[in-house]
């Protein structure tokens, strides 16, 4: 969402009187208890230029909780908006004398490190603060009555601060609040929650790493990078009408043809619309794999790993490497650990984060990885690999049995995952039963 007209002013010491006066008013609307409010934005930064927009960070322990409070913040002058792009986000409009933003988001949310972050990174580096003001007022001498240009021309500078606040911090950054995690679910919130995991585990990474790009649309999200792999460029969550279906689509892939590129086409059991896989095939893409949405309940007997295997979370560079060691001998792109790994500041993947990296030993060697997201009340569980001559030997069993204890550990009722044909039959000897179907279309590469 972006306003009408943008207008640059200088900072102004009332915008932290109309915060708290604002926090007043919405910690009436919500639980206390489950809420803590936080001013973000160029309105919190001193120095710094601003369109005069105060910016409200509401960390909540539901997302669910929001919803319910919909009709009460409508009556204190704040309307709801589309979610853009951004995944369990709520955005709500406030526009009066003084327009608000306000920014809901769950306590398990990168994002709210994320804003925390860049904005605690730019209170102890002025001379940060004046680049960004001045690439604003450069920006809107050139975009003055194209809001949303302005704000896409910023992207990439905040990306990069982004980068730099994550390279810094000696932590991560994470808002707890006390609350339980789900425990009963209808078979339509665990599809729900298993895409909204799904959807943070191929963004997570890419909000910082200048080798890959996210465009975010209304209607679909678009990964891109300069790595020439498909796992690297992909499209999700596609939320198209069935007017527009063919053209989106031609769009979308012509992103990836203008720069050669390979791709995935990821659909997934809420995308829209119905003949979106047709489109596809029409369009020249081809279903390469069908991953069998599976789940858990975490509430019943979870095994123990009972095998040799020594599982290490990766909290080092050595380990790091030794993850994707096992990855590039399983599928054999070498241009990954200098291109992508290397560039992750450790703090995503370190203590506190919601994703947790895993390799399991044998005689100290790396044979296996696993990879935990804790996100939308759901323990997802990803990367299962293990080395082609290992194989058979109970490693994945056994990491999965790691994985498991640790998401009950964490105090999840729900464990995640996509099932290749070939993991289909560990899972369900696991316990892990069947909801949705998960398929991705792939396009040959161009050639130049």
């Amino acid at each position: 969402m972006t306003t009408d007209r943008i207008v640059l002013e200088p900072f102004q010491k009332k915008c932290g009187l109309l915060f708290q006066e604002e926090k007043r008013l919405l910690k009436e609307i919500f639980r206390p208890e489950h809420t803590l409010f936080f001013h973000i934005g160029s309105t919190a930064i001193p120095g710094c230029l601003a369109n005069p927009i105060l910016d409200i960070l509401a960390v909540v322990f539901d997302i669910g909780e929001v919803d319910l409070l919909e009709e009460a913040l409508r009556e204190a002058g704040y309307e709801l908006q589309p979610e853009c792009g951004i995944n369990r986000r709520r955005l709500f409009q406030k526009k009066r004398e003084q327009e608000v933003h306000l920014h809901c988001f769950e306590e398990s949310h990168p994002d709210v490190g994320r804003h925390l972050r860049f904005r605690n990174y730019l209170f102890s580096h002025p001379g940060k603060v004046k680049e960004y003001s001045a690439l604003k007022k450069k920006l809107l001498e050139r975009f003055v009555n194209e809001p949303s240009q302005y704000v896409w021309g910023k992207s990439r500078w905040i990306k990069q601060i982004d980068c730099l606040a994550a390279f810094e911090a000696r932590s991560f950054l994470k808002v707890e609040l006390k609350g339980e995690r789900k425990s009963l679910w209808q078979p339509s919130e665990i599809i729900e929650a298993m895409e909204d995991n799904l959807y943070l585990e191929m963004m997570y990474f890419a909000h910082y790493i200048p080798t890959r790009e996210i465009l975010f649309n209304p209607d679909v999200t678009v990964l891109q990078s300069t790595i020439s792999d498909d796992t690297f460029n992909c499209i999700l969550r596609a939320r198209f009408d069935e007017k527009s279906v063919g053209k989106r689509v031609a769009q979308v892939l012509s992103c990836f043809e203008e720069k050669n590129l390979p791709l995935t086409w990821w659909t997934g059991p809420r995308d829209t619309p119905a003949q979106l896989p047709q489109v596809l095939e029409e369009m020249g893409l081809c279903p390469q794999e069908e991953n069998v949405g599976m789940y858990l309940d975490l509430q019943t007997e979870v095994p123990e790993d009972e095998s040799a295997l020594s599982v290490k979370r990766v909290l080092s560079g050595r380990q790091l490497f030794d993850y994707d060691s096992v990855h590039v001998r399983s599928e054999g792109n070498l241009d990954v650990f200098e291109q992508f790994w290397k560039k992750t500041p450790p703090l995503l993947y370190g203590k506190g984060a919601p994703v947790e990296m895993y390799v399991g030993y044998a005689k100290k060697e790396p044979v296996v990885t696993g990879l935990l997201v804790f996100y939308a009340h759901a323990a997802g569980i990803y990367y299962i690999m293990t080395l082609p001559k290992e194989r058979r030997k109970g490693y994945g069993t056994a990491m999965m049995c790691h994985l498991l204890q640790r998401a009950r550990e964490k105090g999840y009722f729900l464990s995640v995952l996509q099932a290749s044909k070939q993991g289909k039959g560990l899972y369900a000897r696991l316990g892990f039963l069947p909801c949705s179907l998960f398929v991705e279309y792939k396009k040959p590469q161009l050639k130049k």
